[in-house]
């Protein structure tokens, strides 16, 4: 995978061999992270499978990014250049916000003002970008990690059924949309673990309160629930909307565990404490973005007064031109009259001059 000599103050030979053996080092964590995924549990099929959906993200990524990098006579119309296909018109645009970012500064994590799109992985895109370099083919080591994370994640659930899991790795390495959007830099192959990371911290606080003896520890209950936290806190910096979908799913979640608990008020109190963290966790995360649906559900739950009865569009107590210094009018709204009411009886007041003139001037001799 090429690096980028990306510097601040110019192109430095120092950063170009720095950044190259962090890439050597990054392949090294790779191929530990898939020796993980394919020994746990013994599993030929989950080796099997896993090793599958990785030389296909991997040799593909490289394929496409040299095609495109190269400007190969291969599917010309639909390269984009410098690493780039036509699939993944979001790319440069998370890659320049990435390098943005990193010149800048991160933004605050409790900061409620979102500066960037999907920040999570524009951020996580920077940290990676200044390892390895800030071009298209950094994607390759990200969202190949990220492909090895979810599939570990995945076959530590202690589920002792093996077809489920055997099917959901299938879906996760061999799935059309999975496999495309990880050949680029895109978002989904992150947003895809972190959900995987969820319902494996699920799995971990169920199986924590389940058993009498040993009873939880609180370490083990606070690395849980600060791993809910982080994994919440990214997918809203993802998509806000799923992060606050599964934060009321876990509504339900957290009181079925305390229900079935043999220490039901600790575990009651517990994944209540946890509930208001995830809240505050989603809110956080998602920055700016949830702002224009905080403002329509305030505009749903109060609206604006209806008008109790009818009124005169003649009648000046219901609006009146107020001159202004400037020696223009400004209208008045009457409390109860909306801007959009006060169009139309302005509207039928020119109509209904318009006509009481007409007939003016046909009663004149």
């Amino acid at each position: 995978m090429p690096t980028a000599e990306y510097c601040y103050d110019g192109s430095s030979m120092l950063v170009v061999v720095l950044q190259f053996l962090l890439t050597c080092l990054a392949c090294f964590a790779l191929w530990r992270l898939w020796s993980l995924a394919t020994r746990e549990g013994n599993d030929r099929t989950v080796a099997w499978i896993v090793t599958a959906g990785f030389l296909v993200r991997a040799l593909g990524a490289q394929t496409l990014f040299w095609i495109s990098y190269l400007g190969l006579p291969f599917l010309r119309s639909l390269q984009v250049g410098n690493g780039y296909w036509f699939f993944a018109m979001d790319g440069p645009g998370y890659l320049k916000s990435a390098e943005d970012m990193l010149r800048l500064g991160l933004p605050s994590p409790f900061s409620l003002h979102t500066v960037y799109a999907s920040q999570t992985f524009v951020m996580v895109l920077a940290l990676c970008g200044a390892a390895f370099g800030f071009v298209a083919s950094v994607a390759i080591l990200l969202n190949c990690a990220a492909y090895l994370a979810a599939c570990w994640f995945l076959v530590r659930i202690g589920s002792p059924a093996r077809l489920p899991r055997l099917v959901a790795l299938a879906a996760i390495s061999f799935g059309p949309g999975t496999i495309l959007w990880s050949l680029q830099p895109l978002k989904d192959t992150l947003y895809l673990l972190l959900v995987v990371a969820f319902v494996a911290a699920c799995d971990a606080w169920q199986e924590t309160w389940r058993h009498r003896d040993p009873p939880a520890s609180a370490t083990r209950v606070v690395a849980i629930a600060a791993a809910f936290l982080g994994v919440v806190y990214m997918l809203a910096g993802l998509r806000w909307y799923f992060a606050t979908t599964l934060w009321g799913v876990s509504a339900l979640f957290l009181f079925l565990c305390a229900r079935s608990a043999p220490r039901r008020m600790r575990a009651l109190l517990s994944g209540g404490a946890l509930f208001v963290l995830l809240a505050a966790a989603a809110r956080l995360g998602a920055g700016g973005d949830m702002v224009p649906f905080i403002n329509f559900v305030g505009k749903t739950i109060r609206p604006e007064a209806r008008i109790s009865e009818p009124l005169d569009p003649m009648d000046p107590s219901a609006y009146s031109d107020a001159p202004r210094a400037d020696g223009s009018t400004a209208v008045v709204l009457r409390k109860g009259v909306s801007g959009q009411q006060l169009q139309r009886r302005e509207l039928l007041a020119a109509v209904q001059t318009v006509d009481s003139r007409h007939l003016r001037d046909q009663d004149e001799p």
